[in-house]
Order: structure tokens, then C-alpha cells, then sequence
């Protein structure tokens, strides 16, 4: 609760009463007195000071009284934002150079936005403008001010709308672009939950291997698999990519199994030909504590057949045409049913140094919208870390 005095040079007093706790806060404090009758406090300490209220008013307050007077206050209520709406009404001052179409475009008086000018001033110790009968110039100082002050009302609207985002209610059209086996596999499958959690977001989905421009073709939200080149977008990670090296029950059979990457030399082999080249580049998931240089390991490839597609490879794999490397998101399932074996459990496939990721991936904007961050929040939480498709495998996985 709050009681706004005013004091006799103009002043604003604040008395704000928490329960059992009192705080003025502004000069002068010999208004207060005249203002509140039966209050005692030290008008010349700047600390905290124990204050009763005289009983015969129906009251007892035993609370701290707390002296500020570093800052004028323009308008009864919190500081901090009577600062701000002072600082606005400077900034179209400035762009506008008349105090009269300021007060005209903030709906206030013209002796509003001169007063807030002076105050501001008189807390600055500078001129903000030169004025004359011709109108407002900015002095060097104002030119300063307004540079800085430009900045921090930008942050504070900035904060203020990601605050007040957070109760929004997600709603409206969400165009998400993503993988085709792995949107058939991961995404698709809990789509319904989605919307039944959010009835007011519709779902435009764009299932491709491609990689496309989302500015340009106005995608809110992408799903992309591996390790992410630098660009503006922004992402989060939602998931690991781990890929494995796979192979039938039949094909080891016939073939045997391999015990280190070199043996991959003497064995066929699916691969991919949207990679660039013959070759698997491995890291021993083991030696987490070795140098990279020590335990990663390239191996060329040999082997008849390739295809462009990873679900192709996968069926290839399990129809014994030789040895894949699969994603686990992707080939879980063929190895819990027993369709395919992990071999080389303590080696993991990686193009460098970076961690490849599930990634959701999203133009650059000061402020996610609400139902963008509701589908990546959404999907983080639904494949868990270890993701769900990794539960069985966590022990040939984690040797």
C-alpha cells in the first residue's frame, strides 16, 4: 500500500506500508513531519532508523525508516519507471525539437514534458537542449544522453515484452520444416499430443532432405541433424545424433565381424552419396580423457552399393547387403528386434571435433514467439536426455 505526500518544493513523499514495514523515500524530510502527525525519525541520518506511529491514531507500526534521496521522484509510485517515463519524454523531445508536439504525441500537457526536461537536468547537472525562440537544440551533453538513454529504453522493452510473452497463449499458424525419416520417426508420431496441448497453433509441416532458406520461405521452425554450420540463425539442441556402425545377422555370419575401424577395410559397406567421400571417420568414445589426434581413426570404404536415401540404407543393412552407419534415432528399433547388430560399441562416428545434434532451428529475433517456443519445448521434453530411442541401447552405446 502506498501513501503519496507532496512536499512543499514540489517533491513527491512516499510512505510505503508493508505490513509492519515504513519507507519514505525523497526530501524534504521536514514535510513528512508537517504532513504525518506522531511519526519520529532522524531528519539528518541516511540510515535505518527504528520509527513508531503514536497509538492514539489507532495504528502500531515498528518498522525501518530508509532515507534516498539520490534520485527525484516525477510521479507518485515506483522510481525507477517515473525515470523512465521522464527519459522517453527527453527522447521525443529530441527527435521532435519542440516541447509542444512532444506533449502532443504523449497526450500530456506542455508543462509536463517541461518539467520532466528540468528535472532531468537538475539530476544530470547539465543542459540537455539550448533553447530559444526558434526552438530546442541538443546540447552535447543531450546528444550523449540521448545516445545512452536510446539503448537502455530499447533493453527495457526489450525485458518488458519477453516478460509479458511468457503469458501468451501460443497461437496462430507454425510452419515447421523438418528431415523426412527422421519427421516420419520423431516428430509425426507425437504431433497429436502437440495439439491437444495446444489448440491454437496450426501446424503446416514441410517434410524435406533439403536444406532451405527459412526467411525466404517463411519457416518458423527447422529440424536439423548433425553439426551446424555458422550462420545468424539461432538454434537449440534437443537431442544427440550418434551414429552407429550396423550390420545382419546374416551378413556377420557370412562375413565375420569386425573388431577396430581398419577392419571396415575388408568388408562391404552402404554409404550414403550425399557424403562427400568413401570415408568414416570414427572416435573412441572410451578414451574421453584422450586428445582428439589420439583416438579419432579415418577409414576407406569399399563396397557396391549407395543410395541417396538413409531409410534405404537401413532396409539395405538389414537385407544383409553389407555394413551400415546408421543414426540410433533411426536404427533402434531393427536392433531391439534383432534385425541389425551394433559392432565397434566403443567407437562412435563424428566429422571433427564438434558433437553433432538434433537441433531446432529458428530465424534470429530479439524475442521468440510464444508457439515456437512451445513446439521446441515441447519436443526437447518428449525425446528426454538419453533420448527414448537410446533406452535399450545405453549399454552397447556407453561401454
Amino acid at each position: 500500500m502506498f501513501l503519496i505526500l507532496y512536499g512543499e518544493d514540489g517533491c513527491t513523499l512516499t510512505l510505503t506500508l508493508h505490513w509492519c514495514h515504513v519507507r519514505f523515500s525523497s526530501p524534504p524530510l521536514l514535510a513528512a513531519r508537517e504532513k504525518i502527525k506522531g511519526l519520529s525519525f532522524d531528519t539528518h541520518s541516511d540510515t535505518r532508523t527504528s520509527i513508531v506511529d503514536n497509538q492514539s491514531s489507532g495504528i502500531f507500526l515498528s518498522a525501518n525508516f530508509v532515507l534516498a534521496t539520490t534520485r527525484p521522484l516525477f510521479h507518485a509510485g515506483n522510481i525507477a519507471m517515473d525515470y523512465f517515463a521522464a527519459v522517453r519524454a527527453f527522447i521525443n523531445a529530441a527527435e521532435l525539437l519542440s516541447f509542444s508536439k512532444t506533449a502532443h504525441e504523449m497526450a500530456v500537457k506542455t508543462s509536463t514534458i517541461s518539467r520532466y526536461v528540468s528535472e532531468l537536468e537538475k539530476d544530470l547537472g547539465i543542459a540537455l537542449f539550448n533553447r530559444s525562440t526558434r526552438g530546442l537544440v541538443l546540447t552535447e551533453g543531450g546528444r550523449l544522453f540521448r545516445e545512452h538513454a536510446m539503448i537502455a529504453l530499447q533493453a527495457l522493452d526489450d525485458a518488458r515484452q519477453v516478460t509479458s510473452s511468457l503469458n501468451l497463449t501460443p497461437q496462430g499458424v507454425l510452419r515447421v520444416t523438418m528431415p523426412s525419416a527422421f519427421g516420419r520417426r520423431h516428430i509425426v508420431p507425437h504431433l497429436p499430443a502437440f495439439m491437444t496441448r495446444y489448440p491454437d497453433i496450426d501446424l503446416d509441416i514441410v517434410s524435406t532432405d533439403e536444406t532451405l532458406n527459412m526467411i525466404e520461405v517463411g519457416i518458423d521452425v527447422a529440424i536439423r541433424i548433425g553439426v551446424l554450420p555458422d550462420s545468424s540463425l539461432m538454434a537449440k539442441r534437443i537431442a544427440p545424433h550418434r551414429r552407429i556402425v550396423c550390420g545382419s545377422p546374416a551378413y556377420f555370419q557370412r562375413s565375420g565381424m569386425p573388431h577396430v575401424p581398419e577392419d571396415l577395410t575388408a568388408h562391404d559397406t552402404l554409404r550414403l552419396s550425399l557424403l562427400p567421400d568413401d570415408k568414416w571417420s570414427f572416435t573412441r568414445v572410451a578414451d574421453a580423457q584422450a586428445s582428439p589426434e589420439q583416438v579419432q581413426v579415418q577409414v576407406e570404404l569399399q563396397g557396391r552399393l549407395r543410395a541417396d536415401d538413409s531409410e534405404a540404407v537401413l532396409e539395405l543393412a538389414v537385407a544383409g547387403c553389407g555394413l551400415a552407419l546408421l543414426p540410433t534415432w533411426l536404427a533402434s528399433k531393427a536392433l531391439r528386434e534383432g534385425h541389425l547388430q551394433h559392432v565397434l560399441p566403443e567407437w562412435e562416428a563424428r566429422t571433427g571435433r564438434a558433437e553433432p545434434a538434433v537441433w531446432a532451428v529458428y530465424p534470429p529475433k530479439k524475442i521468440v514467439s510464444s508457439k515456437v517456443r512451445a513446439f521446441v519445448d515441447f519436443y526437447a521434453e518428449m525425446f528426454g536426455e538419453p533420448p527414448y530411442w537410446d533406452d535399450d541401447l545405453a549399454l552397447a552405446l556407453k561401454p
